[in-house]
Formats: structure tokens, sequence, C-alpha cells
């Protein structure tokens, strides 16, 4: 319970991480780039509002120091442009973990971290098209979860599809 590690990221995933690490850790840093997250503000609020977590902003990670294990961090603000080091024992990063949906860019309704809103059958905001996996708002981002959205997805399709009078 006496360990410090830090999470790299701004997002809903990175947030999530740091708030699940503060039941096993004695502080978390979260090391961001920017001067704000960019997770839901429900997770902003409960992170800022948590004693553990340690939000270093405006800062990038230079180095991961250690030789077999994480042993601290060669951090960089990147608005002063200061460096210091920072003694933890692990590491986690969130970065770059953002949903593909390019390919509906414009067509689904997203949120704003770029996640299709489902209903529980995982259907979207066109009738007829679906969801699932890490590109659905509120996904647990589990491959077995994904499996499971991908079976209620097409149950619910094959549904759509039966009802529907195609003549």
């Amino acid at each position: 319970m006496n360990q410090v590690v830090a999470v790299a990221g701004g997002g809903d995933s990175a947030a999530d991480e740091a708030l699940t690490l503060t039941e096993y850790c004695e502080r978390v840093l979260l090391v961001h780039r920017r001067d704000e997250l960019r997770a839901q503000k429900s997770l902003v609020d409960r992170v800022t509002e948590n004693t553990k977590i340690e939000i270093v902003w405006n800062t990038v990670i230079e180095e991961i120091l250690g030789s077999d294990t994480v042993s601290g961090l060669r951090l960089r603000n990147v608005v002063t442009n200061l460096e210091n080091v920072v003694e933890l024992s692990g590491l986690f990063v969130y970065i770059g973990l953002e949903p593909n949906a390019g390919l509906v860019d414009g067509l689904l309704k997203t949120d704003n971290a770029g996640h299709i809103p489902t209903n529980i059958s995982m259907e979207t905001s066109v009738p007829g098209v679906y969801a699932v996996g890490d590109l659905r708002q509120n996904s647990s981002s589990q491959l077995v979860s994904a499996a499971g959205d991908g079976a209620t997805a097409a149950i619910a399709a094959f549904k759509y599809v039966a009802g529907k009078n195609w003549n």
C-alpha cells in the first residue's frame, strides 16, 4: 500500500486508472502534457477531489528510470522546460486511447471523447446501426465485453432486419 505510481494521460482511461490505483497505492501521480484533463467532468471531479492523486500539469515523461523495473521518471514541464526526477515503483500509460470512429465521423452522434452512445441493444442514434467494444460509450475496454457487445448487437441487428418489410 506504500507504493507511489504514475499514470500518463489525461483522458477517461487515465483518470479512471488513477482512481482505481488509489485503492492499492499510497500516492498516484497523474502526468498530463496539458493544463486541463480531457476526461468527462464527473471523472475530473473525482480525480481532483481525491487526496491520493497529484496531477502534474503541462508535463511530459522524458525518460523512464530503472534497469529491470521502473524506479522513477525524468519529467519535463513543457511551459517552463524545467526537468525533475521522481522516484516511484510503477508507470501506467494511457495515452492515445481514442476510439477509432473516423469511419462514422459526422454520421453518428459521439460524446466529447469520440465514443458512440448506444442503447442496451448496442443501437446508435441511427436505427439499424450498432456500435460495440471500445468504440461504444461506457465500454469496459475488455476483450470479453467487446465480444459480448458484438453478440448483443448481432441479435439486435437480426431482429431489426427480420422485422422490416423490405418489399
